[in-house]
C-alpha cells in the first residue's frame, strides 16, 4: 500500500514532541524518523504553514517542506 507524505517538516530535536502535541488528531498521523525530522501523513491535502506555527510559538523556527511523497 502506498502512503502519502503530504508535509515534511524539518524540526529542532527539542520541538519534536510539541509538534506532536500540537498536530495529532483523528486524520493525522505524525510518525518520527530521526530526531530532528518528522512526518506528517494525512489522507487528504491539507498543508500546515509556517504561519500556523509562527502563530502559536514564534520562537521556534521551523522550515516546512510541502509535497507529496510516494513511499
Amino acid at each position: 500500500m502506498t502512503t502519502k507524505i503530504l508535509n515534511r517538516l524539518s524540526v529542532y530535536r527539542n520541538n519534536k514532541q510539541w509538534i506532536n502535541d500540537k498536530f495529532r488528531n483523528e486524520n493525522t498521523r505524525i510518525i518520527p524518523i530521526f530526531d530532528s525530522m518528522i512526518f506528517c501523513e494525512k489522507e487528504k491535502i491539507s498543508y500546515l504553514t509556517y504561519s500556523n506555527i509562527a502563530n502559536v510559538s514564534p520562537q521556534i523556527n521551523t522550515r516546512i517542506f510541502l509535497g507529496i511523497f510516494d513511499d
